[in-house]
């Protein structure tokens, strides 16, 4: 098992949570009715999502 991976969740059970936080993460950065430091923060967290998850192998 992969240290990136989750344990107990195989690597496409892990894709799919990555991908559904990525969902919600992104709907609160385009929310403009939440705060722009929790906004920042989760458009914080979406690039580092993304960064991670394209350099799994």
């Amino acid at each position: 098992m992969s240290s990136k991976q989750t344990p107990g969740l195989s690597k496409d059970e892990t894709d799919e949570r990555i991908k559904q936080a990525l969902y919600y993460l992104t709907r609160v950065v385009q929310d403009m009715g939440i705060p722009r430091n929790i906004r920042r923060a989760a458009s914080e967290a979406v690039r580092v999502l993304m960064d991670s998850g394209m350099s799994r192998p």
